[in-house]
């Protein structure tokens, strides 16, 4: 079983990607994702955000975009 903090490293790296798809495997279909932008629910509503940030935003790291702090313990 893999550990938490390779799950989200692997999460972020999709997201650094901008695999969609790909990050949204990572959550249950009644998923959270909280982020300082609103929460959203669902992997609908989480893909409409990615969506839009990916439109918005264009091309960014996990890390400009502050997502590359895990915390363990």
């Amino acid at each position: 079983m893999a550990e938490i903090q390779d799950l989200m490293r692997d999460c972020l790296k999709a997201m650094e990607e901008h695999d969609i798809e790909k990050t949204l495997s990572f959550f249950a279909e009644d998923g959270v994702f909280i982020n300082p932008f609103g929460r959203f629910e669902g992997k609908e509503q989480i893909s409409k955000f990615m969506v839009f940030t990916e439109k918005q935003m264009g091309r960014y790291t996990a890390e400009e975009a502050g997502n590359g702090i895990i915390v363990n313990g």
